[in-house]
């Protein structure tokens, strides 16, 4: 996400919070580890100044490397836990998907800058909707990768936790 108020930071502090927590459960390198706790830290102490209206923003030189640092903590992670690593930025997969098709379904020009995605509010309610939304699939997605990767820590490697009733 670039530089809309807060979207950044809906998007990364949820999902570096699940990967510092993935880390902490050994799921990461301690290296990874520390960069989504970092990173998740940073967003949070941006937020103030992003917040509607934005005193600063990130505009594309920020959010790239944020992304790319994203992108690969959840390679890290997926090599070991793919479902969790697949779920946490699932909102944004599926709106990047959603618009996509509904642009090419609409004979628009899937190359030029549009306001389609679903994050692009036209009113005030409505960003406020969108972002809470965000929030919320982020944590649920969060949580249920978390349960996915207790679940194979528990059946696939044979710990006292699986030989307990």
């Amino acid at each position: 996400m670039d530089g809309i108020d807060w979207m950044s930071g809906a998007e990364i502090v949820p999902i570096a919070a699940a990967l510092a927590l993935f880390g902490f459960m050994g799921a990461l390198p301690a290296n990874a580890a520390l960069i989504a706790r970092l990173l998740c830290g940073a967003m949070i102490g941006f937020a103030p100044l992003n917040r509607p209206a934005a005193q600063v923003f990130l505009g594309d030189v920020g959010s790239l490397p944020l992304g790319l640092l994203l992108d690969w903590l959840l390679v890290l992670l997926a090599e070991t836990h793919f479902a969790a690593a697949f779920l946490l930025p699932l909102y944004y997969l599926a709106d990047a998907t959603v618009t996509l098709f509904r642009r090419l379904a609409n004979g628009e020009n899937v190359m030029q800058a549009h306001r389609s995605h679903t994050y692009r509010a036209r009113r005030l309610d409505d960003y406020r909707r969108s972002l809470a939304t965000q929030i919320a699939v982020a944590a649920g997605c969060a949580l249920v990768g978390w349960q996915i990767y207790r679940f194979q820590r528990k059946h696939s490697y044979g710990t006292s936790e699986a030989a307990a009733p």
